[in-house]
């Protein structure tokens, strides 16, 4: 999907340099990148400017950022790049045993989801 693809891409997040990796590493070929504070709440207007300074390229966000966006009146050419998160059982175990071998009064108490 973005191999070798022109984007603008903005992400208003706590680490928005990974974000970046992230889409470096699908291919992308960001010619902008633009970072807002973590939690930031878009106006209209911001959208306005994204959408003149992307011009025809496509734009690019979280998708953390993307909800925020939806009621505002968005270009058509903005996308959210999704992440998805899992943790193997083996690390999960491996967790569960640590934090449980530290508090064995609490060990009959703690149980696997």
């Amino acid at each position: 999907m973005l191999s070798n693809k022109k984007i603008y891409a903005f992400a208003g997040i706590a680490n928005p340099s990974y974000f970046k990796k992230v889409l470096t590493s699908k291919g992308a070929d960001i010619v902008q990148f633009k970072t807002y504070r973590d939690h930031y709440n878009y106006s209209q207007r911001d959208i306005n400017k994204i959408k003149k300074d992307a011009g025809d390229l496509e734009i690019i966000t979280t998708e953390k950022d993307f909800v925020k966006l939806s009621e505002l009146d968005m270009p058509e050419n903005i996308f959210a790049l999704r992440v998805d998160f899992s943790i193997d059982d083996t690390f999960y175990n491996y967790i569960f045993d640590v934090l449980t071998s530290d508090y064995s009064n609490y060990k009959g108490r703690l149980h696997k989801l």
